[in-house]
């Protein structure tokens, strides 16, 4: 997935992220995503993607790749499901062996329920309480 030349290629930092993963990343590997959005939304999506990783501690560019790939996924509020949740959230273990988690411990049932009660809105956070009376 991530190359050792692309951790030269500023992948560490927000805007080397982003460039790579729309436009390396997504036609290979997400190719009905990248091509259902323009770009300046991917663009956006992936940026709170990869804040959201960075919220929850996921601070390497691999686990932050893996993390907005299952965003993509399963959905864009994924870590806030049940089996998901409790390992985002965790701070006992690194980032990289919670992303091995996912991987190797959520069930489908789990995985099924997180893609079924998705709310797609959390790709764009900053526009979610528009609109609200409070």
């Amino acid at each position: 997935m991530l190359r050792k030349e692309h951790m030269t290629m500023r992948i560490s930092q927000e805007q080397g992220f982003i460039d790579w993963y729309v436009n390396e990343f997504m036609p290979e590997h997400l190719t009905i995503f990248h091509e259902s959005f323009s770009n300046e939304d991917l663009y956006r999506m992936v940026r709170n993607g990869r804040k959201k990783a960075i919220e929850y501690g996921f601070d390497d560019p691999s686990s932050q790749v893996h993390f907005v790939t299952f965003m993509w996924k399963i959905g864009a509020n994924f870590y806030q499901f049940p089996g998901f949740k409790e390992i985002a959230s965790t701070t006992e273990q690194s980032a990289p062996e919670r992303i091995e988690r996912f991987y190797n411990e959520i069930t489908d049932a789990q995985r099924d329920y997180a893609i079924d009660k998705t709310n797609d809105r959390y790709w764009f956070p900053e526009t979610m309480n528009r609109g609200s009376t409070l």
